[in-house]
């Protein structure tokens, strides 16, 4: 309906397999890319879709060209600081220890509904998500934004100036969101532990 949404392209594509009826569809954004209006973060999304389209209709090589165009263009924004992010990793790692979690026992719940698959990314995560979750009383619950609609803030991500009850109020939206999850998708009371794929 908007030709200038580009990252609706993006969506419509990764939606399922491209055929060879999309060629019009990929026209359209090839068209988009040529006039060279859109913002540099559009124009990674148009790539992006355009790559996931050619690499369905097994034209690898353009596919890789509007990849690595994509690649190029994130690249002048996205800077990996090596530095920080070690930083980061060991100030986590400091501050939520075993013993943390036993002297704050009293922010949890005693439930075992989540299932929490982690691993870096394309290290098989979804893979065992899709296994895991033939079981059937396992619903699959994919990469849920729940916690990154939260904000941002040391009180909920260091857990520092949050209190007990807050925390369990915090975890019990949560646990709504997963069985909301689990009934939607085996249409079953019984049917609660969702899995949370998280990359790091």
């Amino acid at each position: 309906m908007n030709p200038a949404q580009a990252p609706a392209y993006l969506g419509a594509v990764r939606a399922r397999r491209c055929t060879e009826a999309d060629r019009p569809r990929l026209a359209q954004m090839l068209a988009r890319l040529r006039d060279g209006g859109q913002r540099y973060e559009d124009r990674i999304s148009l790539h992006l879709a355009c790559g996931k389209l050619l690499d369905d209709l097994r034209e690898y090589e353009a596919a890789m060209r509007h990849f690595e165009a994509a690649n190029r263009l994130r690249g002048r924004e996205a800077k990996f600081d090596r530095v920080a992010f070690a930083t980061e990793c060991d100030r986590l790692a400091k501050r939520f220890t075993p013993e943390f979690f036993v002297a704050n026992r009293a922010f949890g719940l005693g439930d075992e509904t989540p299932l929490f698959i982690l691993g870096m990314p394309r290290s098989g995560t979804t893979l065992v998500e899709q296994i895991v979750s033939r079981h059937p009383a396992i619903a699959a619950g994919g990469e849920l934004p729940f916690w990154l609609r939260r904000p941002n803030t040391p009180a909920i991500a260091d857990a520092t100036g949050l209190s007990a009850e807050a925390a369990r109020e915090l975890s019990r939206e949560y646990l709504a969101v997963l069985r909301r999850v689990g009934l939607h998708d085996r249409g079953s009371p019984t049917s609660r532990p969702s899995t949370f794929i998280a990359s790091g």
